[in-house]
């Protein structure tokens, strides 16, 4: 049983002070709840739990593996909300490089409805025509005109210039 679950059933066994109240919110049986936090003191070399007929109690080392147990739980609660989140709503730094005349023309304009809607994004964008080199000058996205030669980006056509006549 991988270490996240043991932590899980232990700090819910301590929190409900019974295996089998822990095993009902956890969907488990009493028997596996009982075996997993045993595992866990065997594996630690310590006593978690002072267990009686009616309840369990944590012991000293129990405590303190408690108290850092949970605050873990929480933080891996926390780091998977965040991330969620971030795929919802993205937030950070985007770093756009446009071509000068075709981002102010057709770029610009919709920069602010889009940080607008993104308002957890801080958007750096910086308009020119010369070849830069992505990764070393740090930019995310850039809309040229042209080809590349470039093996290492990924590329894609958005449009096909029309003539006017």
């Amino acid at each position: 049983m991988d270490k996240l679950k043991s932590l899980m059933i232990f700090i819910r066994s301590a929190q409900y002070g019974s295996f089998s109240e822990a095993a009902r919110h956890l969907g488990m049986a009493p028997s596996a709840v009982s075996r997993a936090v045993l595992r866990l003191e065997d594996d630690l070399g310590v006593r978690l739990l002072q267990r009686t007929t009616r309840s369990l109690t944590l012991t000293e080392d129990g405590n303190r593996f408690y108290q850092r147990s949970e605050q873990i739980l929480n933080d891996l609660e926390e780091a998977e909300l965040e991330v969620k989140q971030s795929q919802s709503m993205p937030l950070g730094t985007l770093r756009l490089d446009l071509s000068f005349v075709f981002g102010k023309i057709h770029i610009a304009p919709a920069l602010l409805q889009f940080v607008t809607q993104y308002s957890k994004l801080n958007l750096n964008v910086s308009f020119n025509d010369r070849t830069i080199d992505l990764i070393e000058e740090g930019i995310d996205a850039t809309v040229r005109i042209g080809m590349s030669s470039d093996s290492r980006l990924i590329m894609h056509h958005l449009a096909n210039g029309t003539k006017k006549s």
